[in-house]
């Protein structure tokens, strides 16, 4: 059993702002070393202004001694120059040393132990999730829950299509019609890799009816419950090759795809299955297999003298949290939120809501 909980994610983006102020200090190191360098700069246009200022006082000077004395202040202010332009340059120096070290060695080790916090928070709640949930949870929920945690597709735009008929087929039970159900969504890629593994899963099974049933339509004979039809991008499948048997039990779909690692490039699933139930008192269950974003559900009803539009019921199975908004005047569902998988929704007609 694996059970995993990812606290935190590794984002360069929020690192980088948290570091702001030593990127401010990189930038007046860079700034404070390029100004001290142009200082300590030797300029030739300098020395010959300088020269040609002491050649122009000793002229002017009446005797040796006048003119030994300004030659002197002369050398001695170049020297306090020269000092100072040293001390610029060594500045200079030192301060863009620390600039690399920050650079090649300091922000380097910063973003080492940002990650390593992270990683190790993670790994700190993975150990205290699966020490309570081996204490506290058994086995088959901590395993369903893991991989709940760890969804990495999302449907969305999940249209749902139900269908009452019973023109066009024979052989049906007494006081039975045929449901039909169209699902429709989007299926996206969270993982961001490139041809992850998407497995299309579809349950046609009916607890109230274990047994299939044989009809027929247009001189084909249909065993029923099962799928019907199944298509990728617009493109449809052959269920003979998907079941790879020549078993009339179409009842569990699995069908293995792969996903493009572009998250805004999601690919089209269109299922289509059919099931045998009661008029004019039935119920139908349907269990999300993914995590599911937003869901429209619609009625079209064939058998209107038998079961009353008015009389159906689209309810969440579950006893708290928010339900269905019905449009009116219109056969027409809508859930905005996201389900979870191992949620359930169920339809009934023509008689109380199921508990």
């Amino acid at each position: 059993m694996k059970i995993e909980i990812e606290l935190g994610k590794i984002n360069f983006k929020e690192w980088f702002y948290s570091k702001y102020k030593m990127f401010l200090l990189l930038l007046f190191l860079f700034l404070f070393s390029f100004a001290s360098y142009y200082y300590a700069k030797y300029s030739y246009e300098g020395a010959e202004d300088l020269a040609d200022k002491i050649v122009s006082n000793i002229n002017n000077s009446q005797n040796d001694k006048e003119k030994r004395k300004i030659l002197m202040n002369e050398i001695g202010n170049a020297q306090a120059r020269t000092h100072k332009q040293e001390i610029a340059r060594h500045l200079a120096l030192a301060f863009i040393i620390a600039a690399i070290v920050i650079i090649f060695v300091e922000l380097p080790s910063e973003w080492r132990n940002y990650k390593i916090i992270i990683e190790y928070a993670n790994l700190i709640s993975n150990s205290v999730w699966k020490a309570i949930s081996n204490r506290s949870i058994t086995s088959p929920i901590t395993e369903e829950l893991d991989a709940i945690i760890k969804m990495d597709v999302i449907r969305r735009e999940f249209k749902h299509k139900i269908t009452f008929i019973i023109e066009g087929y024979s052989d049906l039970p007494d006081n039975h019609m045929i449901v039909r159900s169209e699902v429709e969504y989007l299926i996206y890629n969270l993982t961001g890799k490139k041809d992850h593994p998407y497995v299309i899963r579809s349950d046609a099974s009916n607890l109230m009816y274990p047994q299939l049933i044989k009809v027929l339509k247009d001189g084909k004979t249909y065993f029923l419950p099962g799928h019907i039809g199944l298509a990728i991008d617009n493109i449809e499948k052959n269920l003979n090759e998907i079941f790879k048997s020549k078993d009339p039990d179409r009842r569990n779909l699995e069908h293995v795809m792969k996903l493009p690692e572009e998250k805004d490039k999601p690919r089209k699933i269109q299922i289509i299955k059919e099931d045998i139930l009661k008029y004019p008192n039935d119920f139908d269950l349907w269990v999300l297999y993914e995590l599911t974003e937003d869901l429209t559900i619609n009625l079209e009803n064939q058998v209107s003298g038998l079961v009353s539009s008015d009389h159906v019921t689209m309810k969440l199975n579950h006893r708290r949290g928010k339900e269905f908004t019905k449009t009116l005047f219109k056969n027409e569902w809508t859930f905005k939120g996201g389900l979870l998988p191992g949620q359930s929704y169920y339809a009934s007609w023509n008689k109380p809501n199921l508990p």
